[in-house]
């Protein structure tokens, strides 16, 4: 099996926003402020090497953060968790898919 890295980890929530319709930026700047681009989904790590992951979605325009995967993971948790949302988004039909982008 081969080694996931965290590095690994972050293209997969970047191909996540981008099968979701959802901003590919955390922060935008307008006019020398920065503004949260709400509904962005990232990864954030903690612990040692670290050693736990979660996946957070900006909720307000202050930078505001839920939680979305509903707990830390570890690595390989972590994994299965973003397989498993691909695989529920694959089996939406195309309407359902539109639906989501939208974020409705």
């Amino acid at each position: 099996m081969a080694r996931t890295s965290k590095q690994y980890l972050q293209a997969q929530v970047e191909r996540l926003n981008t099968a979701l319709g959802r901003p590919a930026e955390g922060w935008t700047r307008k006019n020398g402020t920065l503004f949260a681009n709400v509904g962005h989904l990232y990864l954030q790590s903690h612990g040692e090497s670290p050693r736990y992951f979660e996946l957070l979605q900006i909720s307000n325009k202050a930078g505001g953060a839920s939680q979305v995967s509903g707990r830390s993971y570890s690595i390989r948790e972590f994994e299965s968790f973003l397989r498993g949302l691909f695989a529920a988004i694959n089996l939406l039909p195309e309407a359902a898919r539109h639906t989501l982008e939208l974020g409705l």
